[in-house]
This record gives C-alpha cells, sequence and structure tokens, in this order.
C-alpha cells in the first residue's frame, strides 16, 4: 500500500469505529527504529507508525486495520483517563511490565469489541514475525499484549454467540 492508500485506510477506521473518541487523531509515519511499530500518544491527537517497518515485513491491508484498530483503541482509553491519570501512566509504562500489559490488553480488547477481532489476530502473528529476532521484545510482546491463542478464543466466542 502506497502513503496514501494507508492514510485514507487508517482515516476510514477511525472515522466509522473510533469518532467517539478519537475524531480528531491524525496518522503521522516516521521512523521508530527496528522494535517500533507504532505509538499512540496519551496526549496529543496522533498515532505515529513505522512505515518502513511494515513495508520491510510486506504488511496486508487486513493487518494494517488489525494494526489502526489497536492503536486507535488506546485512544478510546486515554479518553476515559483524567489528566493526572495519563501523566501517572506514561511515568509508569516504561518501567511496569504489569502497567504495560494492562494497557497492551485493554487496547486489544476495546478494539475487538468494536470488530476488529480478525484483523487484530493477524496484525498479532504478523508482529510476533517482525521481532522474532528482538529476545527482549518478544518478550515484552507475549506478557503484556493479548496473545494469538486468546485473540482466537476471543474469536470463536463471538462465533457461537452467533
Amino acid at each position: 500500500m502506497d502513503t496514501e492508500e494507508l492514510k485514507q485506510l487508517f482515516y476510514k477506521i477511525r472515522d466509522t469505529s473510533f469518532s467517539d473518541y478519537a475524531p480528531h487523531t491524525k496518522l503521522i509515519i516516521k521512523d521508530l527504529g527496528e522494535t517500533v511499530g507504532a505509538i499512540s500518544s496519551p496526549f496529543a491527537d496522533t498515532i505515529h507508525i513505522n512505515l518502513e517497518l511494515f513495508r520491510k515485513h510486506k504488511q496486508s491491508k487486513e493487518e494494517f486495520i488489525g494494526l489502526f484498530a489497536h492503536e486507535l483503541a488506546h485512544k478510546v482509553s486515554y479518553k476515559k483517563r483524567s489528566l493526572w491519570q495519563r501523566i501517572a501512566l506514561l511515568w509508569n509504562y516504561p518501567f511496569s511490565l504489569e502497567k504495560q500489559k494492562c494497557v497492551e490488553q485493554e487496547a486489544d480488547q476495546i478494539a475487538i469489541e468494536r470488530g476488529y477481532a480478525k484483523e487484530l489476530l493477524l496484525e498479532r502473528k504478523k508482529q510476533y514475525q517482525r521481532f522474532e529476532k528482538f529476545a527482549n521484545r518478544m518478550k515484552q510482546i507475549k506478557a503484556c499484549y493479548l496473545t494469538p491463542e486468546e485473540i482466537e478464543a476471543t474469536l470463536e466466542k463471538q462465533e457461537d454467540s452467533f
């Protein structure tokens, strides 16, 4: 996908599924290094993505949808917190695996609740591939985010309820 198509996809997801909490969020494309795919700021209406990393790993449209849903779900979470709670989050996040787990799994759950379980599953599997050579990053991902198996179990429950 070229940059313009990617932005259109992002804004479509934002406007159709996250307009209640992220109506002004902008997508910013920049180099974030080898071990960071995307960052959602708790204070600014921005989401930064590392497009070169995703292109290197041949990210599909569906995987981008899962990524965008997860990052926009952070905006839902942040908007429910007070300024002081967001400051505490930003302060504690880098130092606390428990805080990271809480924040990342909450974003995963919100993305799933808003109908993006299949795309999130594809993105999570791709995330494992992207970072397989980075042992510390993989350890953090597996400890903090919902695993592909957990997302699949949620999908099965959703399908059983229909």
